[in-house]
């Protein structure tokens, strides 16, 4: 009977080749879109370089390489930096060669110092603006060291190598802004939505008590830091890529640094709450984590997480409803307990204001319009600052300019012809290589790619002469082309695939009477290849820093004078700032250490304890400003925070017990009427004598470091 059974069942008819395909292809759409489009600028590139005669139209191919990526945004905002580095290292020749005509040392000596200055430039301007810097080293490069004996030709290679590096550009542009395609709208609005969704559900699970602990805090604030550098970095690009983000630049500006600010309001509260629970003041605790109640209940309701604006107005209802809440929740403590549950309940009304205000804001952008009232302003200007480890801006440059100033003396005295190729290699490698968290990494990858280049394209560069045709040559070099390209759709192998696909172009040294010429494709196949062996000896014989002991130092003694800043600094647009440098200064660290590691331990709970203290300083500034207490109050307040900036400066125990003084001292002198300023120095008073926290362990270890003989200054 089954065989019965089974006769009748149709047989499953095989797939046929096409659904074969389209089954292996399923997932590597946008992958083969990316590389069809980089193949149709760059043989449209080289089609009109031919056309116009420029000199090298393989310059004018390798351009695009150097700019694509999957989105259209990030192609125009490369390609606009590209040629304003071009345009500038243009410059930068024409003056070298104006000013030194046939005089190579000092020629050298002023490309070594230009390098160092790109190389510098790149590492100390992050993101975009590197892009101009790395072009116009070695740019200047490119166009000096052949015409270093041949003056008189320097206007015309710098005219060629600027012609043909702004046509890759150009092209390249057009293509990937008017061939299907791919705007960073959608991505824009996704990382909006990540970080919005994920911070409610963090709100939602610690206002019900499901996250206490301090490991899910930190956690937090590293998804804080990601999302928020991440939507700058996107936000930035979007700028070229889409005429309606460019308007409502200021209100995605707004949207993160609400963001920001939101979670620093939630994460004072977090800090309150964890330090009061080992203190022991469990029924402050409770009574706290009541208040929050009402705020849990609202975001765990789907329909209204749905609806924005009703979102928040049930958040205006619900601080209304936290406030009639708190005076029986107060009522019933202790009168030891009262100055906690105020700091507690201040900090809770503040947060709920942020919240409603990125609330709204998130509802405007969704909507498309000013959803139900004003959009709330920000304090001062809105900018995303950052900062940079000035250290490793000096190596970089030190470094770049060193080797570029040796490597050419040895050019210059070896006479070989083609050192001029890798000393042009070199200086754009390490100058690109510098600007990278992890220069060894990339420059390895780098050197990979351009020793595979002569040895796959070698086939093809055999046939060149059986090609005389464009559209023959375009048959003759597609399969190899399309094959590195697609490379670089792979994230491990994306560095490899780069410099793979720019060696193949060098060294197939594309033009207009295809030749087959083996000393010229050696010299020009192996020399980057040389060149990017050396980058990586280079950076392995002087290493950036990454990771090391100074660095993190350094990085940690720039954290801590964030809290000088917040301190000190003129308000205005002071909030904003603080937030920016504080959260990149927070990726650089975790960028120097393993995750999970004790330096990274200590280095996340030293970023949240400098921001947590900070962010209160600023906060208590701002309500001294509009509260204008009496004179003598105001300089005990200016002395206190005085004192407690130059504890984090210096961990100092003597300046940690002066701190507390201070602080204690001025919280006597202030009475009732003034709520706000006590809240705030109750919070400053409670981190300060916080036994547990990074910064009573830095002054410990301190304290120790002075009673030992001969120490060294602290970390």
């Amino acid at each position: 009977m089954s065989n019965a059974a089974s006769a009748e069942l149709p047989a499953t008819p095989a797939p046929s080749w096409r659904q074969q395909i389209a089954h292996a292809m399923a997932g590597e759409k946008a992958a083969w879109l990316f590389v069809l489009k980089t193949l149709l600028a760059i043989y449209l590139t080289g089609w009109l370089a031919m056309r116009l005669q420029l000199g090298s139209p393989s310059v004018a191919m390798v351009t695009v390489i150097v700019v694509m990526n999957r989105q259209s945004g990030m192609v125009l905002a490369k390609s606009l930096y590209r040629g304003l580095g071009t345009l500038l290292g243009c410059t930068g020749a024409i003056l070298a060669v104006a000013l030194f005509p046939q005089q190579p040392l000092p020629l050298v000596l002023f490309i070594s110092l230009w390098a160092g200055l790109c190389a510098g430039g790149a590492v100390l301007f992050r993101h975009f603006r590197a892009y101009a810097f790395v072009l116009a080293g070695y740019t200047a490069a490119m166009i000096v060291l052949p015409a270093m004996h041949h003056p008189v030709n320097v206007f015309d290679s710098a005219f060629a190598r600027t012609s043909e590096v702004l046509l890759g550009l150009l092209v390249a542009s057009v293509v990937f802004d008017a061939v299907f395609p791919v705007r960073l709208r959608g991505d824009l609005r996704g990382s909006a939505d990540r970080n919005f969704d994920g911070f409610l559900d963090f709100i939602r699970d610690s206002s019900r008590g499901a996250l206490v602990d301090h490991e899910a805090m930190e956690r937090t604030q590293m998804r804080v830091v990601r999302g928020a550098l991440g939507f700058e970095d996107l936000r930035t690009a979007a700028f070229f890529d889409d005429p309606s983000l460019r308007t409502r630049n200021g209100v995605l500006k707004l949207l993160n640094q609400r963001f920001m600010v939101s979670a620093s309001r939630f994460q004072l509260l977090h800090h309150l709450i964890d330090r009061l629970r080992r203190k022991g003041s469990t029924a402050a605790v409770q009574a706290l984590m009541r208040l929050l109640r009402p705020l849990g209940d609202a975001l765990d309701q789907r329909a209204t997480r749905d609806d924005l604006d009703r979102l928040a107005d049930e958040l205006a209802a619900c601080r209304r409803r936290i406030v009639m809440q708190a005076t029986h929740e107060r009522a019933a403590l202790e009168p030891p307990c009262h100055d906690d549950f105020d700091t507690g309940y201040a900090l809770i009304r503040r947060f709920l204001d942020e919240l409603r205000d990125y609330v709204r804001i998130k509802a405007h952008l969704d909507l498309g319009r000013r959803a139900g009232k004003p959009l709330p302003r920000a304090r001062g200007r809105v900018h995303f600052a950052r900062t940079n480890d000035s250290h490793a801006v000096m190596l970089a440059m030190l470094r770049s300019a060193a080797v570029t100033l040796v490597l050419s003396l040895l050019w210059l005295s070896s006479g070989w012809t083609g050192g001029g190729i890798v000393l042009f290699g070199l200086v754009a490698l390490i100058s690109m290589a510098s600007a990278a968290p992890d220069p060894v990494f990339v420059s390895k990858r780098i050197a990979a790619g351009h020793l595979l280049a002569p040895i796959v394209a070698l086939p093809t560069y055999s046939v060149l002469p059986l090609l005389p045709t464009y559209p023959l040559l375009v048959l003759g070099t597609l399969p190899l082309l399309m094959l590195s390209l697609y490379l670089v759709t792979r994230p491990r192998l994306a560095i490899i695939g780069t410099a793979m696909s720019v060696g193949i172009l060098v060294a197939l040294a594309i033009g207009e009477a295809p030749h087959v010429d083996a000393p010229m494709y050696l010299n020009s196949g192996l020399t980057f290849a040389v060149g990017a062996c050396l980058a990586v000896a280079i950076f392995k014989l002087i290493p950036s820093g990454h990771g090391s002991k100074g660095r993190r130092r350094r990085l940690l003694r720039r954290l801590r004078g964030l809290v000088r800043l917040a301190a000190s600094a003129p308000l205005p647009g002071l909030l904003p700032r603080f937030e920016s440098l504080a959260r990149d200064l927070f990726q650089q660290i975790v960028a120097q250490t393993r995750p999970g590691s004790r330096h990274s331990h200590e280095l996340l709970g030293w970023a949240l304890m400098v921001h947590e203290t900070g962010h209160t300083l600023i906060e208590l500034r701002h309500d001294l400003a509009e509260q204008a207490p009496p004179p003598a109050l105001h300089a005990d307040l200016a002395a206190a925070l005085d004192a407690l900036a130059r504890v984090y400066e210096r961990l100092d125990p003597a300046d940690r017990a002066a701190a507390l003084a201070r602080i204690r001292h001025v919280l006597a002198q202030i009475d009732f009427t003034h709520p706000t300023l006590r809240e705030h120095l109750h919070l400053l008073l409670g981190a300060l004598e916080d036994g547990d926290s990074m910064l009573a362990a830095g002054v410990a270890r301190q304290h120790r470091l002075q009673r030992s003989p001969g120490a060294a200054h602290a970390v």
